[in-house]
């Protein structure tokens, strides 16, 4: 990991050499820098790498949606932040925690405990298991319910 103050135009100018070959990776990096100084090219690049079902750069778009510092909390759109989490849960363990808090405040969804402990219960098992084994959290439950399940529109 390179420090803000120890990175250089070469650098960037690397990185982006990769983000514009079609690397992944690179995009995403390049879009979390970007965040930083303008959250509008950063989104798009991380957007780039999420259309691409990436876990990682989909929780990033959530939390980005979470946190955006343009928006007061009446005007933020619950139903799309909640259901970006919800999609990176699949295969983002921080996500998956992160869906068994809204469900436990009932923040955007009903509430509901026994889920919550559902949550957790897989959420624990995955970290245990993840130093031998890299399957998601939805792939180490048991139940065939999937985690975005109770988000779909009634």
């Amino acid at each position: 990991m390179v420090s803000a103050s120890n990175w250089s135009k070469s650098a960037n100018h690397f990185i982006k050499l990769c983000a514009d070959a079609g690397n992944l990776q690179a995009c995403y990096n390049l879009g979390i820098l970007y965040c930083l100084q303008s959250q509008a090219s950063g989104l798009s690049l991380i957007a780039k790498v999420a259309i691409r079902s990436n876990e990682p750069a989909i929780y990033s778009l959530s939390l980005v949606q979470y946190n955006d510092r343009g928006r007061s909390w009446k005007d933020k759109d619950i139903r799309a932040w909640i259901s970006l989490c919800a999609r990176a849960s699949f295969g983002h363990i921080d996500a998956f925690r992160e869906l068994g808090h809204y469900i436990q405040d009932g923040y955007g969804v009903p509430q509901n405990i026994a889920e919550v402990r559902r949550f957790n219960s897989i959420a624990n098992a995955h970290e245990d298991s993840s130093s031998s084994s890299s399957k998601s959290p939805s792939q180490t439950s048991s139940s065939s319910t999937n985690p975005t399940s109770m988000f779909t529109a009634k």
